[in-house]
């Protein structure tokens, strides 16, 4: 089922949680709403749910069809909640088998199909041996399983996730995230699910909608939204990023010394700023050279104030000695290992790749 969202604005008292968001989710597409606490993926979640009601004039389609007046039953969607919200008295199997059970008698499957489709879903979340147990015998990844298993029971044909990951260590988030992408590419049902977690929804999703104060500042592929962000907030909370105040200037960046050209084997990569305007080069740690002497490239002189070797990358924490600025900048061991450089060392900074916003931009 596809999903599409037309110029949806929600308001709580004088709070625009959603300012005017449109979004279209394709029939079988796992899409991740992105962003702070506060920017409105959770309120565009619940909307889409039914959970919430939208102010008048916008349209929520499934399938083509307004559904923005349905109810909740009315719009088969299975939804997971953060914090599992099982019923503690009853074992995996009851739990997974409720929303079959409660449905109105005429709709109701037999007792012999349900127990086909419990058990078929409790294998596919390979849950399967663990039908009699209750929730508090099993980890936490264990019963957030067990609530994807029971909102896939009722046959959904949308599936809403908020944060459904959030409540869990590190190690599990990454494993069941994992496994969330390999069972969606099973199942294949269209779904939507909400993260603060950059890594989570660049690394699940077929698309990611970056949203910030009620509005969707880019949605795209997670390739798309990290290597070609659309707007400065983007590109910083996408990620660690080093910022260059300098000034366009002549075909040119010029930060301090240094001039970056416009067009220069793709140097620069964009800018909407005119000539001689203030401007601020976006550039992320591994774009970011170190030599020990001038070769010939533009560059910006930094002074190494600490360097962390642990991991198959190399950080390096360093201050511009021109203004003192932080810079960030990531290594491979190998390079790293040619240069020799450690903490104390002034070495020259060459910008690889840089992106570059006008002033007047807000985060």
């Amino acid at each position: 089922m596809s999903i599409e969202v037309q110029n949806v604005t929600k308001s709580f008292g004088t709070f625009k949680a959603l300012d005017n968001v449109s979004i279209e989710i394709k029939t079988g597409e796992l899409v991740a709403l992105l962003g702070p606490s506060g920017s409105g993926k959770t309120t565009l979640l619940r909307i889409i749910a039914g959970l919430e009601q939208a102010d008048p004039g916008g349209r929520i389609n499934f399938w083509g069809e307004d559904v923005a007046d349905y109810h909740v039953s009315a719009r088969k969607v299975g939804f997971v909640f953060q914090h599992y919200a099982l019923f503690k008295h009853m074992t995996v199997f009851e739990n997974v088998a409720f929303g079959l059970r409660a449905r109105p008698w005429r709709l109701r499957p037999r007792r012999s199909e349900i127990a086909d489709r419990v058990h078929s879903l409790l294998k596919l979340v390979q849950l399967d041996t663990l039908a009699k147990r209750y929730p508090s015998q099993l980890s936490g990844g264990q019963r957030q399983r067990v609530a994807l298993a029971r909102a896939l029971a009722v046959e959904p044909k949308v599936l809403l996730l908020d944060e459904p990951f959030g409540a869990l260590d590190a190690r599990v988030r990454r494993e069941l995230r994992r496994w969330l992408r390999r069972l969606h590419d099973e199942v294949h049902i269209t779904s939507v699910f909400v993260t603060h977690d950059q890594e989570e929804a660049l690394e699940v999703a077929d698309r990611v909608a970056v949203m910030n104060h009620g509005r969707i500042e880019q949605l795209d592929t997670p390739e798309a939204v990290y290597e070609r962000p659309a707007s400065p907030f983007v590109y910083q909370f996408l990620g660690t990023v080093n910022l260059f105040h300098g000034r366009v200037h002549e075909g040119a960046v010029r930060i301090g010394d240094a001039a970056f050209p416009m067009s220069a084997d793709g140097i620069v990569t964009s800018t909407d700023s005119p000539d001689r305007a203030s401007a601020t080069a976006f550039v992320r740690p591994h774009e970011i050279d170190l030599s020990s002497q001038p070769n010939g490239f533009p560059a910006v002189r930094v002074r190494v104030l600490h360097v962390s070797a642990a991991g198959p990358i190399v950080r390096l924490h360093a201050e511009r000695i021109d203004t003192n600025d932080a810079v960030e900048v990531e290594l491979t061991k190998t390079r790293y290992r040619e240069l020799k450089i450690k903490a104390g060392d002034e070495v020259w900074a060459h910008l690889k790749s840089l992106r570059v916003f006008g002033e007047d931009y807000s985060i």
